[in-house]
């Protein structure tokens, strides 16, 4: 059985944070509701915390990491649009990264694989 990988990420602002994921990262919105929405190939869900019960431990935080065909290109075209990174591209084993915060503070990790 094949299996697929799924993140939740929890946001304060469904439309702000649809709107980075989709428009500024270029994630396909699958399908959303009002505190919810489904994004990308990997399953990455965004959520609204009022949605989740306080007691629920599982869900505290997230570093998502996306792969990119261009890192630099992807660099220099958010920075044009006014977005700090917390690391520039930076190389690591087996490619290249770059980090970012989300609307909400998530970190969201930029990879492009090496060759």
């Amino acid at each position: 059985m094949a299996a697929s990988i799924g993140v939740v990420v929890l946001v304060q602002d469904m439309d702000r944070s649809v709107a980075f994921y989709r428009d500024v990262l270029g994630l396909e919105v699958n399908s959303e509701e009002d505190d919810w929405a489904v994004l990308g190939g990997a399953v990455t869900l965004l959520r609204s915390p009022d949605a989740i019960s306080p007691d629920d431990t599982r869900l505290n935080s997230v570093l998502l990491s996306l792969p990119v065909p261009d890192l630099d290109a992807t660099f220099g075209a958010l920075t044009g649009q006014g977005f700090a990174f917390l690391t520039a591209p930076t190389e690591v084993a087996g490619g290249r990264i770059a980090a970012l915060r989300d609307p909400d503070g998530n970190v969201v990790q930029l990879y492009q694989p090496g060759p």
